[in-house]
């Protein structure tokens, strides 16, 4: 039996897979560790009210006995105080890590993210787990997840002992996601840099949960590209979720999203620099996760956009 440790489990993935591990057999309890308490609760959830950057996390690995890590504890969607979010993403990644480690924890299931291989004009058509992690430096959540991936090397090495599970994933989607990227579509009008329409990916919320009990199962210590089915071109997203496209040159385009940014417009949740990711290829290969977990996301790219739309949007 093994006692699981949600790091984040009041996020939007951190209370779908408490859920999920509500019904695993070799599950004797999840333990939420977040800053917030989730909506969720149950028999087997225990939860814990910190943050994980406190040197003190590992009084909670020791007392509830913690085997296995999931950590998903990190700032997604971007902020003005950028030294706060790398703050909480990698200094917090750390913290967690080396608590693990302390306190005799056995598996470790860090989430990455597909932004880590960067959105690049040279991209290959498919970006597989042995392509270079090229993150835009100028995209704060990108960058950060390069970080902690070299954190995440720098432990394999050094505890040989604790199997290790990176996962990456793509954008993921779903009825239940509420972030700057469900928000950005979900306007009346969704701007787009004009001359510019690469391939996009999304990964349906119940796909990954499913990727996640595999990788659990497995317990295979390796990275794994998590991708939904088939992809999609940038400019049918729109359309997909019946909202109307604009597009505009890209100089027009990055500067008017700047400034809207820079002067705390709400309307726009991003720095400009996220244009990169609209205007460039980062597709991933989902083949590793076939190959050596019979992982296949049943959602495509467009299904998955059309259950958010159906879910979300339908009747607004």
């Amino acid at each position: 039996m093994s006692n699981f440790a949600i790091a984040g489990s009041s996020g939007y993935i951190g209370q779908l897979l408490s859920k999920r591990l509500e019904l695993y057999n070799d599950c004797k309890k999840v333990v939420g560790i977040d800053i917030k308490a989730p909506k969720f609760t149950s028999p087997k959830f225990r939860f814990y009210k910190i943050d994980i950057r406190d040197r003190n996390i590992g009084e909670i690995f020791e007392r509830e006995k913690v085997d296995t890590l999931i950590h998903l504890a990190f700032v997604f969607n971007p902020t003005h105080n950028i030294k706060e979010m790398y703050d909480i993403n990698v200094n917090g990644a750390a913290n967690i890590l080396k608590n693990a480690a302390k306190y005799n924890t056995k598996r470790i299931f860090m989430f990455s993210s597909t932004t880590a291989y960067g959105a690049h004009r040279d991209n290959p058509e498919l970006l597989t787990e042995e392509s270079p992690l090229r993150g835009n430096s100028d995209f704060c959540y990108s960058s950060d997840k390069v970080e902690v991936e070299k954190l995440c090397e720098d432990f394999r090495k050094e505890f040989r002992g604790i199997t290790f599970t990176n996962i990456r994933p793509c954008i993921i989607f779903g009825p239940n996601v509420d972030n700057h990227i469900s928000r950005y579509i979900s306007k009346v009008i969704v701007p787009l840099v004009a001359g510019y329409n690469p391939k996009f990916q999304f990964i349906h919320e119940d796909d990954l949960l499913d990727a996640c009990m595999l990788l659990f199962e497995k317990n295979a210590s390796s990275t794994f590209n998590i991708v939904g089915n088939e992809s999609i071109l940038v400019n049918e997203i729109p359309r997909v979720v019946k909202r109307r496209l604009l597009e505009l040159p890209f100089l027009l385009f990055y500067t008017l999203h700047e400034l809207m940014w820079q002067l705390r417009i709400p309307i726009v949740e991003t720095p400009a620099s996220m244009s990169s990711f609209i205007m460039y290829p980062w597709i991933a290969s989902g083949e590793k996760a076939y190959r050596d977990l019979g992982f296949l996301a049943k959602y495509s790219s467009k299904e998955t956009l059309m259950d958010f739309y159906n879910n979300r949007l339908a009747e607004k």
